[in-house]
């Protein structure tokens, strides 16, 4: 049984006594507009292929497992609103999955939370199948999500890790980095139109300044397992020492006039 979205999407008001707290990012007018923004960006960067398993860590952002065949959403006890039989409960640091058991993992958003990030991605690596896709969303430390962050006093603020940084880690475990992508031009701001009159900022800091965006999105993909078969093979034999020449005396002539001639003979 899959997620319906219908109930997995948080409201769009805030919950109560979440007001200006980082983890309410998602909600109103500039959640909206972020969660628009990725499932865009998810859709170009994801590619056109069957994946049988999905996994998602949290609802950060937005629900991203259309393409998959199964679909599990991992959430922690306390976020859980909704049973179904495709909700998990568990941690990213410790997922509940098995060796090389899931397809498509996507983590919008964990990173910036979590206090071992690389353990995160290490795990990651390890439930995923060969040749499966890992898709990863955060915050850019050099854009205007940044700056609110900074300047802000707002509880629960998330730690920033770059796109650079990331992507080495996914270097040192063996993933592939399939696309990336940098979105959400248009400053952090909760009030919708003006967030309509700065829409053109998507289309120009793409082109002109494209590290200052507000969030980036990785996409790698593992490698197959190529299995190597082991035989027994006899070992080389030690070469045989080498003997000098010898020769020996022939009573026979070589030549006319007689005489002894010398016969080579070789070790055998």
């Amino acid at each position: 049984m899959s997620p319906s979205p219908s109930y997995l999407h948080r409201n769009a008001a805030p919950e109560p006594g979440q007001q200006g707290r980082w983890e309410s990012f998602g909600s109103g007018a500039l959640g909206q507009e972020l969660s628009l923004t990725i499932t865009q960006a998810v859709a170009n960067l994801v590619p056109q292929r069957y994946f049988k398993v999905g996994v998602q860590v949290g609802l950060r952002g937005g629900f991203f497992l259309e393409r998959a065949e199964q679909q599990y959403l991992l959430l922690e006890e306390s976020d859980i609103q909704h049973s179904a039989p495709s909700i998990r409960i568990g941690t990213a640091e410790s997922l509940p999955f098995g060796r090389h058991s899931v397809d498509l993992l996507i983590l919008p958003f964990v990173l910036d939370w979590s206090s071992g990030p690389h353990r995160v991605v290490r795990e990651a690596c390890q439930v995923l199948a060969p040749e499966g896709h890992l898709l990863i969303c955060g915050f850019n430390p050099y854009g205007g999500w940044s700056i609110r962050r900074m300047l802000g006093r707002e509880q629960g603020a998330p730690h920033f890790l770059s796109a650079g940084r990331i992507q080495d880690w996914m270097k040192l475990l063996g993933l592939e980095l399939k696309g990336a992508q940098m979105r959400f031009y248009r400053p952090p701001i909760s009030h919708q139109k003006l967030l309509d009159k700065t829409r053109f900022m998507e289309y120009a800091g793409d082109r002109w300044w494209p590290l200052l965006a507000g969030c980036y999105l990785l996409v790698a993909k593992k490698a197959m397992l190529v299995g190597r078969q082991t035989t027994v093979r006899e070992l080389p034999r030690r070469p045989a020492a080498r003997q000098p020449v010898t020769a020996r005396w022939s009573s026979t002539s070589s030549r006319a006039g007689g005489g002894l001639a010398p016969v080579v003979r070789s070790p055998s």
